[in-house]
């Protein structure tokens, strides 16, 4: 683990993605991977189907992706018949199987169906798949599952589990069997870190996600000015990225400074990788910087109060007006200092309310000199804002602009 095969002998050219972050994992895919793609279909809203002409750039680049959550490859394909189910076979599952023993774990995952379906589906499959398993010589093999429908990464990894997936495509239903998963990085990461605030803080991953957006590489300069405590630019630094964070609470500084120290204790990269972050005004970033000489400005302005419930229409219109307000007077200056090619990615917030709509911040409606919106393949139009699928909080949800210089 994380890989359960040899890369060097992967024969398939197709894969199914399960996405950590929706529509803006597959911006990043595209952003990394697109000479390489030939396809991609939307199996759901959360997997997708793709393809590669070279797929060693996929393997290659897959520890580098922060938007997927689990590689799976199609193995069965699942035939119901009189109120019976049987298993078609599409993939050498034996090869697949064969580090497996006793001593290991397999689980089940539910991916594109309704409630009703998986409840269907749980009454024959997990028997048909254990069968299955035994045949392959494991005969103390055991089925678990999780009442989320889904095994987790955390557990595929501690817990050493076979995580099969089944997955409906359009009128047909898939048995896959996941073949990579993130490693434990991030999750120590989360542990590690001295302090964050829960309110505003982000997982490591998804700051990993926006930097991969920005294309920022190793030894190239990048600008947090709402940095916070420092999610971003932990991530940057352990990328080998130089970092540099502004925000204007002292507190905020401070305890940005302790996590970036820390980090660079433990990491031979970051040991080897510049930082600063200094109080600041992200509204007048030509104070601190001189024009061009930023390569990627990467960041998420928290300028929402807490919220305690869903507020009304007229209320989140009024919090997203005053918000936007700060948020195109931090891109205009962001614009002056950024290099030539260089991108900028800003996470926005959208705000579910009492009336049952969303209420978003359109960056679009207003022109934003020397700026475009960056789009990373003909292949694959994205409409702004890209939404990242999940929520921050139970009524906010994050939002996704990229725009180049």
């Amino acid at each position: 683990m994380p890989y359960i095969y040899d890369k060097n002998e992967l024969k398939s050219k197709t894969f199914i993605l399960a996405l950590a972050f929706g529509e803006a994992s597959k911006l990043e895919i595209f952003s990394v991977l697109e000479p390489s793609i030939t396809s991609i279909h939307d199996v759901c809203d959360q997997v997708i189907r793709i393809s590669f002409d070279r797929p060693e750039n996929f393997l290659f680049h897959l520890s580098h992706l922060a938007g997927i959550r689990k590689v799976i490859l199609q193995v069965y394909k699942i035939i119901s018949k009189n109120n019976q189910l049987s298993l078609a076979s599409e993939a050498p599952v034996d090869y697949l199987l064969r580090y497996a023993n006793d001593k290991f774990m397999f689980g089940l995952s539910y991916y594109c169906f309704e409630e009703s379906d998986i409840i269907a589906l749980n009454n024959k499959l997990p028997n048909l798949l254990l069968s299955m398993i035994k045949e392959k010589g494991i005969k103390k093999a055991k089925i678990i599952q999780s009442n989320k429908n889904e095994i987790f990464i955390k557990d595929i990894i501690r817990r050493k589990i076979y995580d099969f997936v089944c997955y409906r495509e359009g009128t047909n239903d898939f048995l896959g069997l996941t073949v990579f998963v993130p490693g434990t990085i991030h999750l120590k990461q989360i542990e590690k870190k001295p302090l964050v605030f829960p309110e505003i803080s982000m997982s490591p991953m998804f700051a990993k996600l926006l930097i991969n957006l920005a294309g920022v590489t190793k030894g190239r300069k990048l600008l947090d000015p709402f940095c916070g405590t420092g999610t971003i630019l932990l991530e940057a630094l352990n990328m080998g990225i130089n970092c540099i964070g502004i925000d204007k609470n002292p507190k905020h500084v401070r305890i940005a400074l302790k996590n970036l120290r820390q980090a660079q204790k433990e990491s031979i990269i970051a040991k080897k990788t510049q930082f600063s972050v200094r109080l600041g005004n992200a509204m007048n970033l030509e104070r601190y910087f001189v024009k061009g000489s930023i390569d990627a400005v990467v960041t998420e302005p928290i300028l929402l109060p807490t919220l305690r419930s869903k507020p009304t229409m007229a209320e989140a219109e009024r919090m997203i007006k005053k918000a936007k307000s700060i948020y195109l007077n931090s891109i205009k200056s962001m614009s002056k200092i950024l290099s030539y090619n260089g991108r900028l990615v800003i996470v926005t917030p959208s705000i579910l309310t009492k009336e049952g709509k969303t209420i978003a911040m359109n960056l679009l409606s207003n022109s934003i000199s020397e700026l475009t919106v960056f789009q990373p393949s003909s292949k694959y139009h994205f409409t702004y804002p890209v939404d990242v699928g999940v929520q921050t909080t139970r009524w906010i949800k994050r939002e996704i602009y990229v725009f180049q210089h």
